[in-house]
């Protein structure tokens, strides 16, 4: 197997990303090493729905 990323043959267990489900080596592993395109969308949600949040909860608070 081949990681999908740099092309490098592995030799073990390849590492498989949580996010995109692809295979890579040790060096390209982590999803920013391999720039995710999947944990990138996914971070961004999480993120806008913390803003939303507390938006929300300021907005409350006020009346």
């Amino acid at each position: 197997m081949k990681c999908e990323y740099c092309g490098k043959q592995i030799d073990h267990i390849p590492f498989q990303c949580e996010y995109c489900g692809r295979y890579y080596c040790d060096d390209h592993r982590l999803h920013e090493n391999h720039y995710c395109s999947y944990a990138l969308k996914k971070l961004e949600e999480e993120r806008s729905a913390t803003v939303c949040r507390k938006i929300k909860a300021f907005f409350r608070r006020l009346f």
